[in-house]
């Protein structure tokens, strides 16, 4: 696991977040104490929507 400090995070939280691997963890230090973990997660592939799958939805609107 990746040890950082929250200065540290605060300044490339972007980054840190772009570059996680599923599963991967990064703690956060203040003061030398861990206030937070990031974890990655996997990306879910979307399923494409079927024609006229929302006909019957009555939040739809149509």
């Amino acid at each position: 696991m990746t040890v950082i400090t929250i200065e540290h995070a605060q300044a490339n939280l972007f980054d840190l977040i772009a570059g996680l691997q599923p599963g991967e963890e990064v703690q956060i230090l203040r003061d030398d104490q861990p206030v937070a973990v990031l974890v990655g997660q996997p990306v879910m592939p979307r399923t494409p929507r079927k024609a006229g799958s929302a006909k019957d939805n009555p939040f739809h609107g149509g």
